[in-house]
């Protein structure tokens, strides 16, 4: 055993001595190893423990809690400051005190420095590329306000004459620190029914030492034991001799456990990864997003590789919304929470989840290369779980889109190779345009103009039942043009490069003179506003779908 292994042990002894001294507990057949100030400790069994024994304990005397912290200032400090400052400089306070502070023997065996994101260097923070707290204001956002508390707390403490010698930044932030990855809700101790008799919220946080000794695992079983005046930890397994004892710090996603813990876990169960969107509304829009799921943190949606169904519903109802077109905003009023508006939504939903997971995705291009210590081996981790994630996702959306293509192409779906599967707009096609070849037309740019001219042949011509149905339904939301209306530079354009030399070619389709710049620029609106485009094995096609609801 090394002399620093041998002073590590001293220290340990020393704490765990402090804490049964003043009432806490700790099993006998736990062991702690390594107690190391670095990395903290890990617990393991000695033999075995039955399932609902009592593991660990710590009474309410020994935590570190509001209450305590405005016993330690002055009223004017406590006043001026919020609790979350006032706990953080009360752990400062017992810091600076040292061997005179009573939580000495547990402020020693905490560590000094940690691997959060606050504590990275450059070489540390490449590994955060392509992840939220690479580069949005989780992270700074914490350094500001907690810089602002430390800051206005110093320049209260000096206008009430009390001495600010050591409250360093540096010490400020290694208590922010300790509280993020250590605390517990205050609300455990306030389990005695006498809310009164407390002077903190719920959610302030509060030091258990002892109980905040074991190391978290996903899912593990264990159970928070709130008494009137002690808080356990309770087996609810039969632990066998040998195994590590862990805690549930919750379904924390590794992004959560990387900012506030300073590690993250590899294959997270519950790891998530978060895309902010915060999309202007019409008032319509605004009105249907008003009846629809909201996240809990307004434009913050998790994903995650585990859920059922795999986006959140309240991203799915709001790209609904934004997807939708005139034809289908009557149905998101009606129906602003349905899993599926239509099938031309839900593709254009679908693809531009796509678009957004794939965006996201590019943004993790540049290798950071293998890891160097502990901050860059937990950021990696994070790194690879937010990969995995969004191509998770990238997946689940191609094979969404494929599903409703394969299932309603030719009917209810139509694509440009569709159209050319009618033998007469084919012949027309290869006639005027010189080939009926869909990459040819691809290649030309002309694609677009051959769809149109499509809708326009089956408007003028087909007596079937589907189409009569759908351009009724579309005249609802488009209103048919009268032959002489005047259309825009662009359009006319258009049928000047495709009329009358297209219906002499062709006269069975493109013939006669109800073919008008009018019908065209109706039939290009239809075309380009209830059109989607979307990926289908790889490539991108455009599609119309013919659906119509009553």
């Amino acid at each position: 055993m090394s002399e620093q292994q041998s002073l590590d042990e001293e220290v340990w002894n020393q704490y765990t001595k402090w804490s049964s001294d003043n009432g806490g507990f700790i099993h006998e057949s736990l062991t702690f190893s390594p107690a190391t100030s670095k990395t903290g400790a890990s617990a393991f069994s000695t033999a075995s423990i039955s399932e609902g024994t009592t593991l660990l304990a710590c009474p309410h005397t020994l935590v570190l809690d509001y209450d305590k912290a405005t016993a330690a200032f002055p009223k004017a400090f406590v006043e001026s400051v919020c609790p979350h400052a006032a706990l953080c400089f009360f752990l400062c306070k017992e810091r600076i005190l040292g061997e005179k502070s009573f939580w000495w023997p547990y402020l020693r065996i905490l560590p000094k420095e940690f691997n959060t994101p606050l504590y990275f260097d450059e070489a540390d923070k490449k590994f955060l590329n392509g992840c939220n707290l690479g580069y949005d204001e989780s992270v700074d956002g914490r350094r500001s306000t907690w810089d602002t508390e430390w800051s206005n707390g110093l320049d209260v403490l000096k206008s009430i004459g009390e001495d600010v010698n050591g409250y360093t930044w540096d010490l400020f932030l290694w208590a922010t620190t300790v509280f993020t990855s250590r605390s517990f809700m205050g609300k455990l101790m306030r389990w005695d029914g006498n809310p009164d008799a407390h002077s903190y919220e719920d959610d302030d946080p509060a030091l258990f030492p002892i109980v905040d000794s074991l190391n978290h695992r996903p899912r593990a079983k264990i159970t928070w034991q709130p008494g009137s005046d002690a808080l356990s930890l309770v087996s609810v397994d039969r632990i066998e001799a040998g195994d590590e004892i862990f805690n549930n710090y919750g379904p924390k996603a590794n992004e959560e456990l990387l900012l506030g813990y300073g590690f993250a876990t590899p294959d997270n169960p519950t790891d998530t990864i978060t895309l902010r969107l915060t999309a202007p509304l019409s008032p319509p829009q605004a009105r249907i997003r008003s009846q629809q799921p909201q996240p809990i943190h307004p434009g913050i949606y998790h994903i995650s590789r585990n859920a059922n169904p795999f986006y959140p519903r309240e991203l799915t109802t709001l790209f609904h919304i934004l997807t939708a077109t005139p034809s289908e905003i009557p149905l998101l009023e009606k129906f602003p929470n349905a899993d599926i508006i239509s099938i031309r939504n839900e593709l254009a939903t679908q693809f531009q989840l796509f678009i957004a997971t794939s965006r996201k995705l590019a943004g993790f291009d540049v290798d950071p290369g293998k890891p160097q210590n502990d901050k860059q081996r937990a950021a990696k981790i994070l790194r690879d779980g937010q990969i995995a994630i969004l191509q998770s996702a990238i997946k689940y959306s191609e094979g969404e889109v494929k599903k409703i293509f394969e299932q309603h192409e030719g009917s209810e779906v139509l694509t440009i190779e569709t159209t050319l599967t009618e033998i007469a707009f084919k012949g027309a096609v290869e006639k005027c345009f010189e080939t009926s070849d869909v990459e040819e037309l691809v290649e030309a740019e002309q694609e677009d103009v051959v769809f149109v001219l499509f809708l326009c042949w089956k408007y003028l011509y087909s007596d079937e039942p589907k189409w009569r149905k759908w351009f009724k339904a579309m005249a609802k939301h488009y209103p048919i043009p009268k032959a002489d209306d005047e259309v825009d530079s662009g359009i006319q354009d258009v049928f000047d490069a495709v009329f009358p030399y297209a219906g002499k070619l062709a006269v069975d389709v493109f013939g006669g003179d109800r073919w008008t710049p009018a019908l065209l620029g109706w039939a290009m609106e239809i075309y380009q506003s209830e059109g989607v485009n979307a990926v289908v094995d790889g490539t991108m096609v455009y599609m119309i779908s013919l659906e119509v609801h009553e």
